[in-house]
């Protein structure tokens, strides 16, 4: 089977969710919170039992649109998006490292990234 090129790709990521009005493409969903059908439902969300979008912080269906875009456009197992390269530093060192390792870096960092060790400290963890 050819692989399709990257443009191509790229327009026709399939979004998952049914929008009400039928649109073509993914809407831009700008908003900040998202409804849930029951309090039983909210409850089952925040267990991890039921699986939605809860506070645009964390998590949107433009933002999954756009992780799915890109895992797409990469051939990547996953994809997070963050907000900022220091959330993107942050999520990395906390993922790959656990209470009592220690991190080892250069001494020209950028200074909030010095800030963001000198907090991880806290956790037990040292550079």
């Amino acid at each position: 089977m050819k692989k399709t090129g990257f443009t191509t790709t790229a327009l026709n990521v399939p979004f998952t969710k049914t929008d009400p009005h039928k649109s073509l493409q993914m809407p831009l969903y700008e908003t900040v919170a998202f409804e849930f059908d029951s309090a039983e439902q909210m409850e089952a969300n925040f267990k991890g039992e039921y699986v939605a979008h809860t506070y645009s912080r964390s998590s949107s269906p433009t933002v999954e649109y756009f992780e799915l875009k890109l895992k797409a456009l990469t051939e990547s197992h996953a994809v997070l998006a963050v907000s900022s390269g220091m959330a993107a530093i942050s999520s990395v060192i906390l993922a790959l490292t656990k209470a009592g390792e220690n991190i080892i870096s250069g001494k020209l960092l950028f200074r909030r990234q010095k800030t963001v060790f000198f907090f991880i400290q806290r956790l037990t963890l040292y550079y």
